[in-house]
This record gives C-alpha cells, sequence and structure tokens, in this order.
C-alpha cells in the first residue's frame, strides 16, 4: 500500500462521511416540519448506493463515519455499541448490497460496466436490505420501533429518495455538460 493510496483513501473517506451528513442534515431540515418519520422519502439513501459504486470500499468507511457523526442525535442516549453496530449498518449494507448486484450481473470493478438495470437493481436491493437489517436491529436492541409498516415504510423512502437523489445527480450532470457547449 502506497502512501498515495493511502491519503486518496483517506480522502474520499472524509468527503463521502461529509456529504453523508451534509444529505442527512438537509434531509431533515427540508423534511423537519412535516414529520412523517419512516415515511419520507430518505435522500441519503441515494448517497449510499453512489458512494459505494464509485468509491468501493472507502466510500462506505464513509458513509460509517458520516452515520457515527450523526447516530447520537437520532438515537440519544443509545450505548456506544448500538451506534457504533448502527453505523456500521450504514456502510456494511450498500457494500454487500454491491456484491451481490455484481455476482448477479457479472459485472467486474470498473464502473463502466454497470447498466442501467444493474443500478437500478443495486438500488433495490440496497432499498430492501438496509431497511431489513435497520428494523430487526430495532427489534433486537429496542432503540426504535420495528414493525411490518416500519419496513415498508422504509423501503419505500429509500426506493424513493435514491431515485430523488439519482435523477439530480444526472439532471446536474447534463446541466453541466451542457454548460461546456
Amino acid at each position: 500500500m502506497t502512501i498515495h493510496y493511502l491519503i486518496r483513501f483517506l480522502l474520499v473517506t472524509l468527503l463521502t462521511a461529509a456529504a453523508f451528513v451534509l444529505a442527512d442534515t438537509a434531509q431533515r431540515s427540508v423534511l423537519a416540519p412535516i414529520d412523517l418519520g419512516v415515511d419520507n422519502p430518505y435522500l441519503p439513501a441515494g448517497l449510499r448506493v453512489l458512494a459505494v459504486v464509485v468509491f468501493g470500499a472507502s466510500g462506505a468507511c464513509g458513509l460509517v463515519l458520516g452515520a457515527l457523526l450523526i447516530v447520537p442525535d437520532v438515537f440519544p442516549g443509545s450505548s456506544p455499541a448500538v451506534m457504533l453496530l448502527t453505523a456500521l449498518f450504514n456502510g456494511v449494507v450498500p457494500l454487500v448490497s454491491l456484491a451481490l448486484t455484481r455476482r448477479l450481473f457479472g459485472i467486474g470493478e470498473r464502473f463502466e460496466e454497470f447498466s442501467y438495470r444493474a443500478l437500478l437493481i443495486l438500488l433495490a436491493l440496497q432499498s430492501a436490505l438496509s431497511p431489513l437489517v435497520h428494523q430487526l436491529w430495532f427489534r433486537f436492541t429496542g432503540i426504535a420501533p420495528a414493525s411490518v409498516y416500519n419496513f415498508t415504510a422504509m423501503v419505500v423512502g429509500d426506493i424513493v429518495g435514491s431515485m430523488l437523489m439519482l435523477l439530480a445527480i444526472a439532471l446536474a450532470w447534463e446541466l453541466w455538460k451542457f454548460a461546456r457547449r
């Protein structure tokens, strides 16, 4: 491992963490007056998918670090071990979803190998696995209510939030390309 690789890994981890905290803060600021709980579209779910697809393990580490920064605010009074494991799910589940999608579609390490179909499957898989893991964790620890309704609402919220985030990024990309002409 070279120093260049280590610096890149740390930089990507820190930038991903900052992006996740920013996305979560924006999510709670914009949707706080509505306060639908798990029924809200969860915009940072799209960031989870992009972080692991584009940056792999360093993106996942950034997701964990970002979650470590917000978990105490979301679940105040939880033990440090519960907070750590809750944050770990934020990075591990997207990595597992990515590995499953790569295996299903025979995709290598290159981002260019992803088709729209594979990206949508990854998005759906991550949007189902993350709420499942979180609801099982909530049931086990009691830090939040766990139910089939909450699971379903979280799945829909993650899918809608991911789609909105990816749409915003695609629109920004197209606007950037248009402005360069």
